[in-house]
């Protein structure tokens, strides 16, 4: 029809319709939300079993391998998660605790040459990544029993 003029979705829509909806909650209710993780993209993987975590963590960080052009490849066996160029991979994932900090648990000596870490904020993440052995340096025991 003449004069019809044909709207297109754009890439940023839902960021600018999220964002109107906080003003809106702030202006209507006086208020914003009250805790940091409900708008976050993350905050599913907190309502998570921790195997289910875990496997979520190493697909996060293959994905991002992956995308950054970095070889991955299958674990070879059950003491590592996956390689990344050539090296055996070990992926803790931690969400952001209430005090602030992050808490990688169950690093074990295993077969692996390097830790993942993957710290996952409301609205941020953060990798590190560290060899085995620093890791293990300055890890606290924890499920060690005897050892």
């Amino acid at each position: 029809m003449p004069g019809k003029r044909k709207l297109r979705a754009r890439a940023d829509d839902f960021a600018v319709l999220a964002r109107l909806s906080a003003e809106q909650q702030a202006t209507l209710l006086g208020h914003t939300a009250i805790d940091p993780w409900e708008a976050s993209p993350f905050a599913w993987i907190r309502m998570q079993p921790p195997a289910r975590k875990g496997a979520i963590g190493v697909a996060l960080v293959r994905g991002w391998a992956e995308s950054a052009g970095l070889r991955t490849g299958r674990a070879s066996h059950s003491d590592h998660d996956l390689t990344i160029c050539g090296l055996k991979i070990e992926v803790k994932l931690s969400t952001l605790w209430a005090s602030g900090v992050f808490k990688f648990q169950q690093l074990r000596d295993q077969d692996y040459e390097h830790l993942c870490l993957l710290g996952l904020e409301p609205q941020a993440a953060r990798l590190w990544t560290v060899p085995k052995l620093v890791a293990l340096q300055h890890a606290r025991g924890q499920h060690t029993g005897a050892k």
